[in-house]
Parts: structure tokens; C-alpha cells; sequence
């Protein structure tokens, strides 16, 4: 069920709307319902907004970007001394985090995720009536069967039932990972997907949006030439964590009240939205045209966010950005009622999209997941229980970052200090030719005068050395950075620094060390397995359950996301299958192991490194059931005087083309063989 707003029309896109026809949709726009509409999405905007500012998340987030490019805060620079040194910690462990997790999750040749048929499929409606029938046919070919007999044909043929539809199943999951991994390919996600690991490491959270449909522009063969197209694809989009609003009880993004994700769009990207279903078209164009030098609905934040970013000075001249306000949450029935809306139970709350642009509502629909869960895939490295917002690592090793950074500018003040002499001159007993008692030049005379004080006084030129301490500073900063180690659990060894020490200096100490290493980020990852990769094919596989018109790819599945552990045993898998061929090699050949078992072992291995069997084992069962039907089977065939094993006579016409068999119709007719359904004739 979509909202319906009263007036909105859908308009082609190489369609010109004249200037004059803005006029009606400017008066649509400023009646009711949509300005109740634009109201109700402001003033939630207005209430997430002040709850993220309040709540100091935004400046947390604007302090882990500085940190992590190696900026300190407005309030510590005045704090310097002029000494602005800054040891970057922390840009150190988030490129190697990134890497890291990039390394399992990004770079594996396998997806970090698999669609896996449910153990025990459900039988559809016509086979279970199949079944019935049959069981019908055999009781009134033989006239009298006991319900024992009955009872095991029913479960017989049901058990027969249940293994094709597990086959079946099985086909289906793969042709739905190979139609999602093209969709996902299709959009480029892998580039999206480390984008979206870049903000998890470095801020409290990273966003990742899908499915999300789009136009886009591409070009096709058709066989003669080559066209420009533009179509509608899933793709997935990185949201930066600074434009996302949840409401202030959320704890994730699927039981908050409503988000809001407040969208810089360029003109044309608005513009594509044009075509696609259930926005308004004349509203965009009405939107385009209105705000011809862009449209920014500022927040006090903005300066400070585009100097992190380095984008202030554009920042002011951005002709080409219409901020947009996407709102995804509940509505209540009776709210909708007034908006002109029918539903079952005014009560009721109704998941809803919205789309506002200034005063001016471009999309308003009810949510299309059957499930009512929204786009947005949130999780952090480090995730704190109830709360929407997580810690990244600058947050992480902060005061560790600020006592490093301390001491290096303690360790660079004491180096000037100790670098030269502070020399003190007694000027009265100065040769009135000594004219330049601050310039020290090797191997010169300098001229004084007898001192006045009791026993001649000490030397008129002095000089006092400050004391050095940097081997001091230097052991704390080191202390410190082995600290940013343990507090963000990305060890200087995973890097390739060698400088370990300790159990690190032996092979097996360091492989214990890496081992405990891998708790950490097996856990980040486990994180982004369980919210982000599991709901993200979860959505896509959904949409194309829903929509996608090809029924070869639906079954009864469930996606599994396998992340590091997943990958790792499938190595594992593989390692096992060597092993134990190799184990049972001898036995093979002293014939105490059939050869099947090799083969089995053999097509394992083959298929789990992603060989095609067929190009190795030609599937000889299919072989022998196309011979049956030929008439050719192993002992038929043979044309009298024929000896057996010579190439038998065709049973069938010339160039007829053998029956359409796949190896799944085995079972069935090994099932029907055994019916007691007398033969026809």
C-alpha cells in the first residue's frame, strides 16, 4: 500500500514542463495535505537535529576526523606554544584496521556472504496434491491397499517430494547468488562497501544504504549497434555518519521512531530521480527550477565540518547542491487519515518515505518491504549496548594520541633548548671593543676588564647548557605508542613492524600473538557480518523475491553471512580434502577404498576451488537415462547378431533430438518404477 497524494502525476522525462505549469504545482504544494506533510517531516527534523547536537555526537564525530587526519582541535591549538607538532597514532592504526579488514572481507576471491537453501523446504500446494493423487491411482488399481501400505507410499513419495525440492532449492539459491552478485557488481559495491569500512574504523559508526533503486545510464549492444540506456538498478550508497539523523530513543536504525539522512544531491543526480516510481516528477523539475543557484539547509556544524573536510572554500560557492531530506519512519493511521490516506486502523503506526526539499514534498510512500525495514545498515568497530552510536578507533586512543602528541612537543621544545648554550655575560667587565657579546664565533679572544669583586669574581662570559631529557620524552611517547596497540587492538605487528620483542621474536610466540590479535577484529567483523552484510542481501534478495520475473531464482533460502570465519573454513575444507586424499591414496590402491571414494574427494576439492565439474566428470548418469529412453540402455540396443558393447542402432528418427534431462528426474523414475499402478495396455 503506497500513499496516494491527491494531485501528484507522474510525468515523462523527455517531456518540457512550460514555466507556466509551475504555477499549478506551486499551488498543489501550498495546500493541504503535503504542507501537513512538509510540516510533520520538519518538525521531526528540527527535533533529531537539536537531540544530535545536544548530545555532543557531533562533535565527537568533527574530533575523530581531525585526529585521524592529524589536526588537533580549535581549543588545544591555542594551547601549543607554537610548537603544532602532531605524531599521527591514529591515521596509522585506521589505515592498518582498514587494510586489515579489507584483506578478509574485500580482497577474498570468495563473497563474504552465501544464500543457502532452508534445511527442510516447504511442498507446494500442487505437489503435495501430486502426491495425494497418486497414492489415490495405486488404492483403485489394486482395489484394496491397508492403511500401513498407504502410510509408507505417502511417506515414500513424499520423502522423493522433499529431496527434488531440496535440488531444486539448491539450483535456485545458486541462480539467485549469481543474479545478486551481478547487481552488486552492476553498481560497484565493493568500492561503496570500503567507504563504508573507512567511517566504521574512523567514526562512531558507519552507514551503508541498500537496496536503493536508481537511474542509470549505460551502454548496451543490441546486436548491431551500440545504444545509451538508462535504466533502473539496485545500488548501494555510503551515507557519511554526518548526515544521518536518528530520533533520540533510537538504539538502530530499524526500532527508531524515524531517521532522517539529509542528502546533498547535485542537479543531476535529482534529475535521474525523474521516471522512477512514485515520486513526483513536476515537484522535482518545480524544485530544479526554483533553486537554480542550489538549495543548503545549513546547520551551524557546516564550517566546521567543511574545513575537516577541506571544502571551505568551494563550500560557499556550491551552485549545483540541493540539500534533500529523506524521512523514514512511523506515521500514525489517524495522521494519515487527515493527509488523505486510507488505512485499517488509525491507531495503528505506518512505516512511510518521505522526500522534502525546502517546503516542497518530491516522494511520500508507505514503505515497500513486507517487513517495514528501512535501507539504512549502521555498525561501529567497537558497539556500546543500547546506544545507536558506537566508538571508532580515535575515540579509542584519544588521550593516548594527546599524551604522545605531549610529549613529542615536549621532546622538540627540550631539543631546541638543549640544541646551543645560554650564555650569561657580565657587560661591566667588558672591553669597551667587545660591541657584540651575543655572537659567538669559534677561536675568537674576547677582552674583560679586572673585576671589582672581592677575589677577582668568576669568568665574565658563562655558559650554561640546558639539560637534555630526551631519552626520557622519548620513553614516554614509545609508552604510549605501544599503549595505542592494546587500546585499539591493531597491534605494530600486523603492519610489518618487526620490532616486537618479547614472545614476538620466535615464530611460534609471534603466531600466538597474531592469533590473540584476530579476537579483536574477528569481533569488528563479526559487526559488520551481522549488521551490514546479512540485512544488505537480505534486502536484495527480498526485491528480487518480489519483483524480479524470473521464477528460476526463487526458493525457500535464507543468507548467511560467512565474513572471516566463513572464509577461513572453506581454506580449511580444502586443506581437509587434500589430507585425506592423500591418506587414503594407499588404500585405494590395495583396493581396500573403492575408487568412487577418490573420485568423491577429487569433485570436492574441485568444486569447492570453484572448477567446473563437467570439463573433468562428464555426468554419466545423464548419459544412461538418455540411453534408457533411446531404447539403449546398457544390456539393449543391440541389433541381433550385434555383439554387446558395439555401437548400437538408434531406436529413434535421425536427427531427433534426445529429451531434455538434467539428472533430477532419476529419483522420480526410480519412484514411479515402483508404482503399483498396472502399465497401460
Amino acid at each position: 500500500m503506497h500513499i496516494a497524494l491527491k494531485g501528484v502525476t507522474t510525468v515523462r522525462q523527455d517531456v518540457v514542463i512550460p514555466g507556466a505549469r509551475f504555477d499549478s504545482v506551486k499551488e498543489e504544494q501550498s495546500t493541504d495535505p503535503i504542507t501537513s506533510l512538509a510540516a510533520f517531516v520538519r518538525n521531526a527534523w528540527r527535533v533529531n537535529r537539536d537531540h544530535r547536537v545536544s548530545s555532543g555526537i557531533e562533535r565527537v564525530m568533527l574530533q575523530c576526523e581531525r585526529q585521524r587526519n592529524g589536526e588537533y582541535d580549535a581549543e588545544d591549538r591555542l594551547k601549543l606554544g607554537g610548537i603544532d607538532v602532531f605524531i599521527n597514532i591514529t591515521g596509522l592504526k585506521c589505515r592498518a584496521a582498514e587494510s586489515w579488514i579489507k584483506d578478509v572481507l574485500v580482497n577474498a576471491e570468495d563473497e563474504p556472504w552465501t544464500i543457502e537453501p532452508t534445511t527442510i523446504p516447504d511442498l507446494p500446494d500442487d505437489l503435495k496434491l501430486q502426491v495425494v493423487n497418486m497414492v489415490k491411482q495405486e488404492v483403485l488399481a489394486r482395489g484394496f491397499v491397508n492403511t500401513a501400505q498407504i502410510r509408507d507410499r505417502v511417506k515414500q513419495l513424499k520423502a522423493t517430494a522433499l529431496h527434488e525440492m531440496q535440488k531444486i532449492a539448491a539450483d535456485s539459491s545458486q541462480r539467485m547468488t549469481n543474479k545478486i552478485n551481478d547487481q552488486l557488481q552492476q553498481c560497484d559495491w565493493k568500492a561503496v562497501f570500503e567507504g563504508f569500512q573507512a567511517d566504521i574504523i574512523t567514526y562512531p559508526a558507519g552507514v551503508m544504504k541498500t537496496p536503493v533503486i536508481r537511474n542509470r545510464r549505460s551502454l548496451k549492444w543490441d546486436g548491431s549497434k551500440l545504444q545509451t540506456t538508462t535504466e533502473a538498478i539496485i545500488v548501494c550508497e555510503r551515507v557519511s555518519p554526518l548526515d544521518l539523523y536518528p530520533s533520540p530513543e533510537a538504539t538502530t536504525p530499524q526500532d527508531a521512531n524515524n531517521l532522517i539522512e539529509r542528502m546533498r544531491m547535485t542537479k543531476a543526480r535529482l534529475f535521474e530521480c525523474i521516471g522512477l516510481p512514485f515520486f513526483d516528477d513536476d515537484a522535482i523539475r518545480l524544485v530544479i527550477d526554483t533553486y537554480e543557484d542550489g538549495y543548503r539547509d545549513w546547520l551551524s556544524s557546516d564550517g566546521e565540518r567543511a574545513r575537516a573536510e577541506k571544502k571551505l572554500g568551494s563550500l560557499w560557492q556550491d551552485s549545483e547542491t540541493i540539500d534533500v531530506l529523506e524521512f523514514w519512519g512511523r506515521v500514525q493511521g489517524s495522521l494519515l487519515q487527515e493527509w488523505g490516506i486510507d488505512v485499517d486502523d488509525e491507531q495503528a503506526q505506518y512505516e512511510c518515505d518521505i522526500w522534502l526539499v525546502g517546503d516542497y514534498v518530491i516522494r511520500a510512500l508507505l514503505n515497500p518491504d513486507p517487513l517495514g525495514q528501512r535501507p539504512y545498515r549502521v555498525t561501529s568497530f567497537n558497539k556500546l549496548p543500547g546506544q545507536f552510536w558506537g566508538e571508532g578507533i580515535p575515540q579509542l586512543i584519544r588521550d593516548v594520541q594527546r599524551v604522545a602528541n605531549s610529549a613529542a612537543r615536549a621532546l622538540v621544545r627540550n631539543m631546541a633548548w638543549a640544541s646551543g648554550p645560554v650564555i650569561e655575560v657580565d657587560v661591566d667587565r667588558l672591553d669597551d671593543s667587545e660591541d657584540k657579546p651575543e655572537v659567538i664565533v669559534p677561536w675568537s679572544v674576547r677582552y674583560t676588564k679586572p673585576s671589582s669583586a672581592p677575589g677577582g669574581g668568576g669568568p665574565a662570559i658563562r655558559y650554561n647548557v640546558a639539560p637534555s631529557v630526551a631519552q626520557e620524552l622519548m620513553g614516554i611517547f614509545t609508552r604510549y605508542q605501544q599503549l595505542a596497540d592494546d587500546f585499539s587492538g591493531i597491534p605494530a605487528y600486523t603492519y610489518g613492524n618487526q620490532n616486537v620483542g618479547g614472545a614476538g621474536n620466535t615464530m611460534g610466540g609471534l603466531s600466538l600473538l597474531y592469533g590473540g590479535a584476530l579476537k579483536g577484529i574477528k569481533n569488528v567483523i563479526m559487526n559488520i557480518d551481522r549488521d551490514c552484510i546479512e540485512p544488505m542481501i537480505t534486502g536484495i534478495w527480498t526485491y528480487n523475491m518480489l519483483y524480479d520475473p524470473d521464477p528460476s531464482i526463487k526458493a525457500d533460502c535464507k543468507v548467511v553471512a560467512k565474513g572471516a570465519e566463513g572464509i577461513l573454513q572453506k581454506e580449511q575444507a580444502q586443506a581437509r580434502s587434500i589430507e585425506t586424499l592423500q591418506v587414503v591414496t594407499p588404500f585405494i590402491q590395495q583396493g581396500l577404498v573403492p575408487p568412487q571414494a577418490a573420485q568423491f574427494l577429487i569433485r570436492t576439492w574441485l568444486q569447492q576451488n570453484g572448477y567446473d565439474l563437467s570439463d573433468f566428470f562428464p555426468d554419466s548418469t545423464v548419459d544412461q537415462e538418455i540411453g534408457g529412453v533411446l531404447g539403449q540402455g546398457p544390456n539393449q540396443g543391440a541389433a541381433p547378431g550385434t555383439a554387446t558393447g558395439a555401437t548400437p542402432a538408434p531406436s529413434v528418427q535421425q536427427g531427433t533430438p534426445p529429451p531434455s534431462l538434467d539428472g533430477r528426474q532419476a529419483p522420480v523414475q526410480r519412484v514411479m518404477a515402483q508404482s503399483q499402478i498396472p502399465p497401460p495396455g
